[in-house]
């Protein structure tokens, strides 16, 4: 297996570059795509607000409690691609519906 560089994942500005390893059901159909939250994503239409949307839903799951907002995942979002630079934001596209959900931070 080689070994990749979070760093530069996070950095990619290329479309055609973006990590995006499949999600299969049981029986072997494509349902999704897990993919990492990259620099060609930021700007796209509703990232950020379904971003805010699930922190404030998930808030109970988190070790820290506060309300989020557009601004500070905006904030949030440029800050991580800085240090620790080993972590990265992740979501899952539906191939069946094309909604995007938040996956988690890996």
């Amino acid at each position: 297996m080689a070994q990749v560089d979070i760093a530069s994942l996070k950095d990619n500005a290329d479309l055609a570059r973006r990590l995006r390893p499949p999600i299969k059901d049981d029986s072997g159909k494509h349902v999704g795509d897990l993919q990492c939250i990259d620099r060609s994503m930021l700007d796209e239409p509703g990232l950020i607000n379904d971003l805010t949307t699930w922190r404030n839903q998930s808030m109970p799951f988190f070790l820290t409690q506060f309300s989020g907002t557009e601004g500070r995942t905006q904030r949030g979002s440029k800050a991580s691609r800085c240090p620790p630079r080993k972590r990265a934001w992740s979501n899952i596209r539906s191939s069946i519906d094309r909604k995007q959900m938040p996956a988690s931070t890996i």
